[in-house]
């Protein structure tokens, strides 16, 4: 089975080799990836959501492959309903029906993940 990392970094190659441009791969973790290609001149990185907050801090270039996030429950917990991002925010802690959530830090799965005011 081909990942979406797989087909993204093939994408990627093939641009690059187009544009004639000379370029090392590397595999980073997430933050120190996001914090090279915000901080660093020439360096890209992809794949990565386009959100409000990430606009003006990047040049964007083109869609590699649609974004998809994925939301997991205990089969057992029938409390926890999930239709939208809202939903997610009203599972805080305080209302006891969430307990733990787990995302990467700084992707956009932990922006619309954060609750309001945070």
């Amino acid at each position: 089975m081909v990942t979406e990392e797989q087909i993204g970094t093939e994408v990627v190659k093939k641009i690059l080799k187009r544009a004639k441009l000379d370029y090392r791969l590397g595999i980073y973790p997430w933050v120190r990836a996001y914090q090279m290609a915000r901080d660093a001149p020439n360096v890209l990185i992809y794949s990565i959501a386009r959100n409000d907050k990430r606009e003006t801090l990047f040049k964007w270039v083109c869609v590699i492959a649609p974004c998809h996030g994925y939301l997991y429950r205990v089969k057992s917990c029938l409390a926890v309903k999930v239709s939208t991002v809202d939903d997610i925010k009203q599972l805080c802690p305080v209302k006891g029906l969430l307990t733990r959530c787990g995302v990467c830090s700084d992707t956009g799965g932990a922006a619309r993940a954060q609750p309001s005011g945070s």
